[in-house]
């Protein structure tokens, strides 16, 4: 088959603007990534959300997506992927979903950091936490997983991982598909038994059933990514992703 397609947003696929018209507001967002980066290290949570929002509407555009590597924006928005504030978490996924379609951007993700994590250890995280309790905070986190790992659609896997982190992401994302799954059961399985009751809770749990099927099926193809990077011979020992995140920051 052919190269996978990345995964879209809620908001859809990217919406590409023609003309002067377009290129005057390309011209304007790229102008105002510097401005609003720093706001996501803002003390004033609703400034970052506000800033991370604008990031996931912006980074639409692969100009903008280059002008946030350039100004460390992405490396803002994986710190703020370990934040207490749920809201901020689900923004700062959605704005990395689109920016990690950019390979500068992929690689800041698979860059270690201080604390020798990165942003897939990051993402996963916000998945184990999310879980089914938050579905559309987990649901956004795999398919930028699934960006990321398979580079929006590039030939080939994009990224490199440590292979304790391929048996962490596909221990993860199997256990979620079979919970998800679980879940899906039991809401129709109760909503059946409340409509002989005559509840009319029908549409909520019907809701909640297409939610949890969906997000099993997007964890398999998250699965399914980490895979074709094993397959794709981009796994290394955990102390060669050391090394290189040091000559990165020698560089």
């Amino acid at each position: 088959g052919g190269a996978a397609e990345p995964l879209p947003g809620p908001d859809g696929p990217t919406v590409v603007t023609g003309g002067s018209g377009g290129d005057l507001i390309a011209a304007r967002r790229q102008a105002l990534v510097p401005v609003l980066a720093p706001l996501l290290l803002h003390p004033n949570e609703e400034a970052v959300i506000e800033a991370a929002r604008a990031f996931g509407n912006f980074s639409r555009d692969a100009a903008v997506r280059s002008a946030m590597v350039r100004v460390r924006a992405v490396d803002a928005l994986v710190i703020l992927l370990e934040h207490p504030n749920r809201e901020l978490v689900m923004t700062a996924v959605g704005a990395l979903m689109n920016a990690v379609l950019d390979p500068e951007a992929r690689a800041v993700l698979v860059r270690a950091g201080d604390d020798g994590g990165n942003g897939v250890d990051r993402l996963e995280g916000v998945v184990r936490s999310a879980w089914l309790d938050h579905v559309d905070t987990s649901s956004v986190a795999c398919k930028t997983l699934f960006n990321l790992l398979l580079g929006g659609g590039g030939d080939g896997a994009a990224a490199v991982l440590t292979a304790e982190q391929c048996t962490a992401l596909l221990q993860t994302l199997s256990a979620l598909s079979d919970d998800a799954l679980d879940a899906a059961d039991d809401e129709e399985a109760a909503a059946a038994e409340g409509e002989g009751k005559g509840d009319e809770g029908g549409a909520g749990a019907a809701e909640r059933v297409a939610a949890f099927r969906e997000l099993a099926a997007v964890a398999g193809k998250v699965r399914g990514a980490v895979k074709a990077v094993v397959q794709s011979g981009n796994v290394i020992d955990a102390d060669d992703a050391d090394d290189d995140a040091g000559d990165a920051e020698a560089a």
